[in-house]
């Protein structure tokens, strides 16, 4: 059984909403929980007493970027069922773990994945949260400040959840989307835009799935993050 999901990580930065998103493909039968719920465990944003579990995702980000960004949700749905999703919040309070003072929100870390399919372009991820006392002359991140590598691995790596003694693995992947022109009133506007295949099946034809990511060693703008755009 292979089931794509989406994940999606809100975040607020200097009075700016922060999205992330990011996809994994499931395989496993789930036991007693969903796949959604086991994902987001895996991904390490579901405390245990009151404690986030280190050495995952979540931790490996949080100490990647600034103290004064702070997570506020995060959530996971299968892209083809309307019952297997899961959201919750972040409580306790969680968030960046880098001291001092912090860069624009247009500033972001950058990593772009390897290439594994002629027709499915690179990924590319940035986060916002750079501290100034990272980046050098020309926005050149210092590597040894940050867990920066350490981030680029984690976005590369097979997450599991033990459900019952049922393995649940969740491989990051790239999608490929179908490409359309948008409609207004049934009439075409000769703008595009891309969304999920319909079926499932062409869907999981046009995934990209394994190779490594990498860092980009400069910081990255991001124009839909300046101040007032607030997403």
């Amino acid at each position: 059984m292979s089931d794509l999901y989406e994940v999606v990580i809100n975040q607020l930065f200097k009075n700016q909403l922060c999205v992330s998103r990011l996809n994994y493909l499931m395989t496993g039968t789930p036991a007693s929980v969903s796949g959604s719920f086991a994902l987001v465990k895996a991904l390490g944003a579901i405390p245990s007493a009151g404690i986030y579990p280190s050495s995952t995702f979540m931790s490996t980000l949080a100490q990647l970027q600034s103290e004064d960004v702070a997570y506020q949700d995060i959530s996971a749905k299968n892209i083809y069922s309307v019952t297997d999703f899961y959201e919750t919040p972040f409580v306790p309070p969680y968030g960046g773990t880098v001291g001092g003072d912090s860069e624009s929100p247009a500033l972001a870390y950058g990593f772009t994945s390897a290439r594994v399919r002629t027709d499915i372009n690179r990924g590319q991820k940035r986060f916002v949260g750079v501290a100034e006392s990272v980046t050098g002359s020309g926005g050149v991140i210092d590597p040894t400040s940050v867990l920066f590598t350490g981030m680029a691995e984690v976005l590369g790596i097979t997450l599991e959840y033990d459900d019952e003694g049922t393995t649940l693995s969740f491989a990051p992947c790239i999608v490929g989307k179908e490409r359309y022109e948008v409609e207004v009133d049934g009439e075409p506007t000769g703008r595009f835009a891309y969304r999920y295949y319909t079926s499932e099946a062409t869907q999981l034809d046009h995934l990209a799935i394994g190779g490594a990511w990498s860092v980009k060693p400069n910081v990255r703008t991001q124009v839909s993050r300046q101040y007032g755009r607030g997403s």
